[in-house]
């Protein structure tokens, strides 16, 4: 974008945050299936990303010199790491679309994020706890997963 536009009027909620609790719930399921099955964070401790936000900008338009092709927009699909999310790599987003990058940030319906579900809610997916720690077919089949979600942003 050309400038900063914000509306200060309206308090735009992390990206993520549509979901409310059911994120700090996957994030919990995640922490406990990394610790071998005992839960070592309360919820309260989660509670704390309920009141993080960030300046968005929904369909703001693209820089002139992007729109008028003086520069090339290069897009980056960033994939979340296992028990992530998009929204906890939002910095790194930030960051790379500060120099110019187009960041794409998906939540894989795989099983390997915290929480997520599609645009209309009919789907929701929490953290896949039932799973052994990086079991390879389990991975294996998460992963062709991933490929096929990234090819469809892709195309």
């Amino acid at each position: 974008m050309d400038k900063h536009l914000k509306d200060e009027k309206v308090k735009r909620w992390w990206l993520n945050f549509r979901q409310d609790d059911k994120l700090i719930r996957g994030l919990m399921r995640a922490k406990k299936w990394r610790e071998g099955g005992k839960q070592t964070f309360p919820f309260w401790a989660f509670a704390a990303f309920r009141d993080i936000t960030i300046d968005v900008t929904p369909d703001g338009p693209l820089a002139n010199d992007f729109a008028t092709g003086k520069k090339k927009l290069v897009p980056i699909v960033f994939s979340h790491g296992l028990t992530a999310n998009r929204s906890l790599y939002s910095t790194n987003a930030r960051e790379l679309s500060a120099h110019g990058f187009l960041v794409i940030l998906l939540d894989h319906q795989d099983g390997t994020c915290s929480y997520t579900e599609n645009k209309d809610g009919s789907k929701k997916v929490y953290f896949d706890i039932d799973t052994p720690f990086y079991e390879h077919d389990d991975m294996a089949a998460k992963t062709k997963i991933r490929e096929k979600e990234s090819k469809l942003v892709i195309d």
